[in-house]
């Protein structure tokens, strides 16, 4: 005879039980890292592009502005990849559509741009023209620095981790307007400052639509790409500066923008027809701890990138110390 079993089964008199309660939502601080990252691009990264402005800005990109994101999301008791939007795989058509808009609000920003020297001295605003105005060679690699890794950074700090934040404490609108200004601030250039923010949103839009970092990469590094080659190509061309459209021209610029955007925004639309919502990447790494920055929990991956970062400011920093002697 075989040994019985003894079988658990449910008490068709007692109450059904409890769902077990949601987690409540999740609220991350946008400006304390916004502070950070400031502090680490103005402070850090203007000492490593003073020494060599290609190595400087690729420095400034990935430890200045980059990695902070990570090491952020890192110690924040977060899963990094789905916190940042960097795990949602986009399909090619969203990732051309990207790309198309990133060309097409370029078109835009250079007409804001040129109403906006309408209103500002041109002095205020950086140079670009001279920026590239350097050998050939260094001003190629200063291209491809400003369109591969300005790009990914600039969207993992702002689109990634800055966004999520933002979109935490509010709504989605707010959230991308918020960021938007940010980005545009971050750049220290009031000539420029409309045209970024107008940027920045189109890039926000991108990554909450699509739940993904990837199409606004697409877009970031389409309108830095082309604009380096128009930089570069002015320079080569004419020896200088070209004159900036007047009203007339920057209200053209302005319209044909709009005009190449409308139908491409349409389309991205019809390409992500179920946005995720934000709670989808609030995934902590360590269910039931809390989502607080603490200093040990960031991987030691990153913990040792940071420390790779500072020993090479110190070579940048040797490296302008000899070039001046």
């Amino acid at each position: 005879m075989s040994p019985s079993v003894e079988t658990h089964l449910p008490d068709p008199g007692a109450p059904p039980s409890e769902p077990l309660p949601a987690p409540p939502p999740m609220r991350k601080s946008a400006a304390g890292f916004y502070l950070a990252l400031m502090f680490a691009y103005v402070a850090f990264g203007s000492l490593a592009q003073a020494a060599s402005p290609v190595l400087g800005l690729a420095w400034s990109e990935l430890f200045a502005v980059g990695l902070p994101a990570l090491v952020a999301a890192s110690g924040s008791n977060l899963d990094v990849r789905r916190w940042l939007l960097l795990s949602r795989r986009p399909t090619p058509v969203q990732v051309a559509l990207g790309a198309a808009i990133g060309a097409s609000g370029l078109v835009l920003a250079t007409g804001l741009v040129a109403l906006t020297l309408q209103l500002v001295p041109q002095e205020w605003g950086h140079d670009l023209v001279r920026l590239f105005d350097r050998p050939a060679l260094e001003a190629l690699a200063l291209g491809l620095v400003a369109a591969t890794l300005a790009p990914l950074c600039e969207e993992v700090a702002f689109r990634g981790y800055l966004l999520s934040a933002l979109r935490t404490r509010g709504g989605e609108t707010r959230a991308v307007a918020i960021s938007a200004l940010l980005f545009a601030a971050m750049h220290l250039d009031p000539v420029r400052f409309p045209a970024l923010a107008v940027l920045g949103a189109l890039y926000a839009w991108l990554a909450v639509r699509s739940g993904s970092l990837w199409p606004s990469v697409a877009a970031h590094a389409a309108n830095n790409a082309i604009g380096a080659l128009l930089l570069g190509g002015g320079v080569r061309e004419r020896g200088g500066p070209e004159e900036a459209p007047g009203v007339s021209g920057g209200l053209a610029l302005l319209a044909v923008g709009i005009a190449m955007l409308l139908p491409l925004g349409r389309a991205f639309q019809r390409a992500t027809p179920s946005p995720p919502t934000p709670r989808d990447n609030e995934v902590p790494r360590c269910p039931g701890s809390p989502s607080v920055f603490e200093p040990w929990r960031v991987d030691p991956v990153l913990r040792r990138a940071v420390l790779a970062g500072l020993g090479l400011l110190g070579l940048l920093g040797l490296l302008a110390a000899l070039r001046g002697r």
